[in-house]
């Protein structure tokens, strides 16, 4: 899926943020140790470190590698998500997902409102990375064989067949906009 699926259903309240920070993805990149997915170099180039208010309930935060805000950069945040991965791999008998930079290793690139992380899984060539959710409190994760804006675009159109967000419903139309 590309961005331009994804722009048909995302909420009109999903607003640019950060765009005339956009940097050079090949200094992330190295800095990384890999190359990032393209469909998530281009919604960062297109949308920055805009939030997706899906609904009152549950908001997406992509984490934006050229952030001024230490919570939202993808280079901030990388330690400290790794470092809650490793601690559940710690006191869980088995975490199902190695972690960056393991290969096949999990690189977060998200949360959610509430606490969800958002992850890649390093599977194959960046394009192909699918998408897995660990929810709030390290509990329960889920993979979803999608790329960033297909996963966004199937949680924003209500056809994301998820577990961890089956209690979230799409908003009604005209919903993302009353108060």
């Amino acid at each position: 899926m590309s961005l331009e699926g994804l722009r048909r259903v995302l909420p009109h309240s999903t607003i640019p943020s950060e765009i005339d920070r956009v940097g050079d993805w090949t200094q992330v990149e190295r800095i990384l140790g890999t190359r990032l997915p393209p469909d998530y170099k281009d919604y960062i180039n297109a949308y920055g470190s805009a939030i997706i208010v899906w609904s009152h309930d549950l908001h997406i935060l992509p984490h934006n590698p050229f952030s001024a805000l230490p919570h939202r950069n993808l280079l901030r945040q990388l330690d400290p998500e790794l470092a809650v991965l490793h601690e559940v791999k710690s006191w869980r008998d088995h975490l199902p997902f190695p972690i960056y930079p393991e290969p096949e290793g999990l690189l977060p690139w998200g949360t959610s409102g509430d606490g969800d992380k958002l992850y890649w899984q390093m599977i194959g060539q960046p394009a192909d990375w699918p998408v897995v959710v660990m929810e709030t409190h390290w509990g329960p994760m889920e993979q979803f064989a999608d790329s960033m804006t297909s996963f966004l675009t199937k949680l924003l159109s209500g056809t994301l067949q998820s577990q961890i967000w089956s209690d979230y419903e799409p908003p009604d139309a005209g919903e993302e906009d009353s108060p």
